[in-house]
This record gives structure tokens, C-alpha cells and sequence, in this order.
């Protein structure tokens, strides 16, 4: 197969996993990559430099996007090997530990290399299962990093002081396979040379004193381990898959995470949620729980918090997982002024992911204002605000006129689902914080801006106007607003309803609070006011399109519409008023009293009553 060929069929098997998420689109890559490199090298052909950095980049994509993901990184370790040698798939093993630290497995596979290939010095070796032991020791099924450390520590220098140093730690440790560590402490006692190392190590003179202390060690973790065997027998997918884990398993990931952080030391608790957080990687609610406990827990570990924040933000959540992030920037923001710049990094990379959304416009624009805003925020602020919505031809003067470099990076990236954010940001700012123009100035906003194109099917502007319209009591231009958003071709039905709905209770509300009708019972008032003004109201659904009731009653709904209540009691029809008065344009505009009613079907109430059975 020629070159050409053979990096079509890559990049088509690559492509395919990407778009599929699933083990066994991956698997179709990786025994294409796996066959493709297994054929030349039984014809004893090399293999091009080209061929070689295709499966590479491919690799690095698939595992950058999904890096737990352990059978890959040990199949992609071994096509390394195969193009490269033993060095350039150590250093992949290491890469992949940078990211995927808490893999017992991984460790077990780049110690193993190291030792086989007598690749380190002793003292090396040492130092790198000491690091794993830190890192995933006290994982539940981490025995055999454990044996392999143990192993290799007697075969350097036999049963030596680091020998049962480590094996006193590890019978301390609630493992799966724990017992087999307490017989072999138990068994090293019957050697006198081994069991004064231990008795040196426990600080115990006499023997009785020592089996005293193993017994208590041994019994004490067994207590601990079968405390944590109701959670671990639950545990069904300690792995990572690309489906979410079940409702059932998450519940019991949080069951133990309560156990652990009341009953467990702070290594335990970690050890963990980086458990938990392989396969829940994806899930920002344990990422969040985990940084809200550790800011509890570990006040002072500021660069272990940091490092928790960066790998859930830059390597694992989803783009659209914005609460994390939004938490990581507060924090930055919080710890020192130099830090600011930091989270409002963090902002410019999710405008990168995310251009259309307008929430992280917000929040950028308040971390701002909160830490960065300076003498002319505000007024530049308009001007970026004139410069997206009017498309000002003299962009030279109007970028030299900006002082704020945040402001400036902002307007590179806004457009018409973000300029909401600004607005409605610019609006409530001069609500707030104005003196004697604090409504004229946001209401002329409003009314400036609320034809334009980008805004008239934007949510958080017509839910803006309506309130301040409401709060502010001027119930001319708050039906003006609810018209116009009835009118709207642009706005949902649902908001529509909920507009509507919002405009009865405002309406309602605002009528009480001034007290037009003191010498009525209020409570009568309001059941006639709220009848009154749902006719308004339905008016203004039907010309908002709103779907209601169809008046074709099925068979049930006829009869209990003519027994009108009393049941077995049937009547034709009901009498009913036949002017009925505009309820808004009678309270606000008319200033004579409305005419009387009038009925129909009066005479029906006459007629003798017909019993139905």
C-alpha cells in the first residue's frame, strides 16, 4: 500500500472514532494503526516518517480529548515502541502519567519498563514507586503496585529497614487484598533479625508489646475495610466509559464520599474522589464538591487546590460546563490582584469554545467590574456597545478611543447572541448605581436599542424591560412592552405565556399597592379585578398565538358544563354578559364610569328545572 493510501485510510479510521465516542469505533483505529505497522514490518519495510506522524497525531487527539482511557494508552505505548523504541514509549508512558496520574495500572507498566530495561539507577527506581504510592496507593485495588514495589524492594536489598518500612504502611491501608500483607508481616516475625527491624520501626521493646501492635494494626484495617466493602461491592464501573455512569452508581460514589470525608484521614478522602473522578471525569458536580471540600480541608495546599482546578477545567469537562470554570475564576480572582489577569484568561479561552453564549459574557464583564474596571469602564463600554450594534465605519478611532485591554479582547469576540449581556449589564448598572437619572437614562436604553435586529427575540432583554417597566410602576409603558413582545414573531410562545402571566400578577399587584379603591373589601376587589383583567389577558394570548383549551368538550365535559355544578341539575345555557368592557382601557384611559350590562339567556333561568339521572 502506497503512502497516500495508507494516510487516506488513518485519517478516515480516525475520523470515524472521533465522530462515533465509542470503544468500538476507537477499536477499529487502533487495529488499523496496529495492522498497518505489523504488515511492514513483516516485509521488512520501513515504515515513512509521514506514515509514522499521522498515527501519532492521531493518537495524541483521540487521548487529548479521552485521556483515561488505559487500554489505549498501553496499545498506543506499544505501536511507540514498535515506530520509535523503548525510549520514545517511555517518555509517551510519562506524558500519559502527567495527565493520568492517579492509574495504578500505568505506574505498574512504567516501572516494570524501567526495571526490565535497567533503565534508572536504584535510587531513581525508589524515588518513582515512592511518588506512585503517594499519588495511588491508597486506592482500593492498587495491590499490585503494592507487590511490585515490595518485590522490588527484596530483590534490591532483601528484607531490609525500607523493606518493612513499606510493609508496615501498607497493612495500615484498607486494601482489597489486605490480608495477604498482614500474614506477610505476621510470617516476617518469625525471624528473629526481621522482627527486631519491625520492633525498631514500631518503637515497642518487649514481644508481648509488638504481636500486641500487629494484632491491633491487622484488626484495626480489617474494621476499616469492611466498612468500605458495602460501597466498593457497588462500584460496577470503576473505569472510564463514554456514557455517563448510572444514577445508582453515582448515588453510591457519593454515599461513599460521605462515609470517607466523616470516617477517613485526608489521604484517604483524596485517594477517593481520584477514584471517583475517573469515571466521573465528566461530571461537574464531583469536580465541584472535590475543590469545595478541599478549600474546607486544606486551606493552605493553595497549589494542590489550583492543580485540581486546572485539570478539571483544561483537560476533562465538557466546553459548556461553565460553573467549574466560573468557580475556578472567582478563586483566582480572590487570591491576589495578580491572579485576575489568570481568571480572566480562563474567560478568553471559553469565548474560543463557546462564541455564542452570553453567560460567559456576563460573568467576564463583572469579573471586570468587580477588579479591572477603572475611571472610563462604563463609557467605553457604551462605545463597544455603539460599535457592535451600529457597525461604526471608523473602527481605527473607536479601538484607539478604548483604554481597557479586557474591554478590547471582549470586543473581538462579541456578536449578536452576546451583545445581550452588555446591554442588559450597561441597563442595570445605571438602574443601580444612578442618582436623578437612574430611570430616565436606562429607559431611554431600553427604548433605543429595542428594535434593533440582535435583540428582538432575546430573552433576558424583554424579561429585563418588563421588570424594570413593572418595578418602576409606569403601567403605560409596561403594556407597551407586553404588546409588543405579544406581537413578536421572534419570541417563544412559552416566554410569551410567561410574560403574560407575569403582567397580570405586576398589574394586580401595582393597583393594590396604590390603593385606588380604599372603602372596597379588598378581597372581593381582587377576585373581581383578577377576573377582569384574565379577560385582558386572553385577549392577549390569542393575539400572541398562545394555544388554548379547544371548545370541542368530549361527552363528560358537555354534562358537567350544563349541571353548572349541582349535579343531576341540566341547563342549556348560562346566562352571560354580552358587553363587556375593556378592563385596562376602563381603569386607565376612560374617565366616565362603564355603561351597565347586558345578558342573554337570561330567561333560561326561568324555566323548570329538568332532573338527569
Amino acid at each position: 500500500m502506497s503512502d497516500a493510501a495508507t494516510l487516506e485510510l488513518l485519517d478516515n479510521l480516525g475520523k470515524r472514532a472521533q465522530a462515533a465516542e465509542t470503544f468500538e469505533g476507537w477499536d477499529q483505529f487502533f487495529e488499523g494503526a496496529e495492522q498497518i505497522i505489523y504488515e511492514q514490518r513483516e516485509h521488512n519495510e520501513s515504515i515513512s516518517e509521514s506514515v509514522v506522524l499521522k498515527v501519532e497525531q492521531l493518537c495524541e487527539e483521540l487521548l487529548t480529548q479521552y485521556p483515561l482511557i488505559v487500554r489505549y494508552w498501553k496499545r498506543y505505548v506499544a505501536m511507540e515502541y514498535q515506530l520509535r523504541g523503548i525510549e520514545a514509549s517511555l517518555k509517551l508512558l510519562r506524558g500519559a502519567l502527567h495527565i493520568f496520574s492517579s492509574s495504578s495500572e500505568l505506574w505498574c507498566d512504567y516501572l516494570s519498563i524501567i526495571i526490565n530495561n535497567k533503565l534508572e539507577a536504584s535510587t531513581t527506581i525508589k524515588n518513582l514507586f515512592e511518588q506512585a504510592i503517594d499519588t495511588c496507593g491508597r486506592q482500593f485495588l492498587s495491590h499490585p503496585l503494592w507487590d511490585s514495589y515490595l518485590k522490588w524492594l527484596v530483590s534490591f536489598n532483601g528484607e531490609s529497614e525500607a523493606y518493612f518500612k513499606s510493609l508496615l504502611k501498607v497493612v495500615q491501608i484498607p486494601l482489597y487484598e489486605y490480608s495477604k500483607y498482614h500474614k506477610a508481616l505476621i510470617d516476617s516475625l518469625q525471624h528473629e533479625n526481621s522482627k527486631g527491624k519491625v520492633k525498631v520501626l514500631l518503637g515497642v521493646s518487649s514481644e508481648e508489646e509488638l504481636y500486641q501492635t500487629v494484632d491491633h494494626i491487622c484488626n484495626r484495617t480489617q474494621e476499616a475495610t469492611n466498612k468500605r466493602w458495602p460501597y466498593e461491592s457497588l462500584i460496577k464501573q470503576p473505569f472510564f466509559t463514554f456514557e455517563e455512569p448510572s444514577d445508582d452508581e453515582l448515588n453510591n460514589w457519593n454515599s461513599y464520599l460521605d462515609f470517607e470525608e466523616t470516617h477517613g484521614d485526608k489521604n484517604q478522602v483524596i485517594a477517593l474522589y481520584e477514584r471517583c473522578l475517573i469515571p466521573c471525569s465528566r461530571l461537574e458536580s464531583f469536580w465541584i464538591r472535590y475543590t469545595n471540600w478541599f478549600q474546607r480541608s486544606n486551606e493552605n495546599e493553595i497549589d494542590q487546590l489550583m492543580a485540581i482546578f486546572r485539570r478539571g477545567s483544561d483537560l476533562f469537562l465538557p466546553p459548556d460546563r461553565l460553573k467549574f470554570r466560573y468557580m475556578f475564576a472567582e478563586y483566582l480572582s480572590k487570591t491576589s490582584d495578580v491572579n485576575v489577569a489568570a481568571a480572566l484568561n480562563i474567560f478568553h479561552t471559553m469565548f474560543k469554545k463557546l462564541p455564542g453564549n452570553s453567560e460567559v459574557v456576563r460573568y467576564y464583564l463583572q469579573l471586570i467590574l468587580q477588579h479591572r474596571k477603572g475611571h472610563n469602564f462604563i463609557s467605553e463600554l457604551q462605545i463597544v456597545l455603539e460599535q457592535v450594534c451600529r457597525r461604526n465605519d471608523n473602527k481605527r478611532a473607536i479601538l484607539n478611543s478604548i483604554e481597557n485591554q479586557d474591554l478590547l479582547k471582549l470586543l473581538e469576540i462579541l456578536n449578536k447572541k452576546t451583545i445581550t449581556a452588555v446591554l442588559t449589564l450597561l441597563i442595570k448598572h445605571f438602574w443601580t448605581f444612578g442618582e436623578r437619572d437612574h430611570v430616565e437614562l436606562p429607559r431611554n436604553i431600553f427604548l433605543s436599542y429595542y428594535q434593533h435586529e440582535f435583540l428582538r427575540s432575546s430573552i433576558p432583554f424583554w424579561d429585563l424591560f418588563f421588570k424594570f417597566e413593572c418595578i418602576e410602576k409606569s403601567n403605560t409603558n409596561l403594556t407597551n412592552v407586553v404588546n409588543h413582545v405579544s406581537n413578536s414573531q421572534r419570541v417563544s410562545t412559552v416566554q410569551k405565556s410567561n410574560i403574560l402571566g407575569a403582567y397580570r400578577d405586576c398589574t394586580l399587584n401595582n393597583l393594590f399597592a396604590e390603593g385606588p379603591f380604599p372603602n372596597i373589601n379588598q378581597r372581593s376587589m381582587s377576585v373581581a379585578m383578577t377576573r377582569l383583567l384574565n379577560a385582558e389577558i386572553i385577549f392577549l394570548e390569542l393575539k400572541a398565538g398562545i394555544p388554548r383549551e379547544t371548545k370541542d368538550f368530549v361527552e363528560s365535559d358537555k354534562r358537567l358544563f350544563q349541571e353548572n355544578g349541582h349535579s343531576g341539575i341540566a341547563i342549556e345555557k348560562q346566562p352571560s354578559i354580552t358587553n363587556v368592557s375593556n378592563f385596562r382601557k376602563s381603569i386607565f384611559e376612560e374617565s366616565s364610569p362603564a355603561s351597565l350590562p347586558t345578558f342573554k339567556n337570561v330567561e333560561k333561568a326561568a324555566q323548570p328545572v329538568r332532573f338527569e339521572i
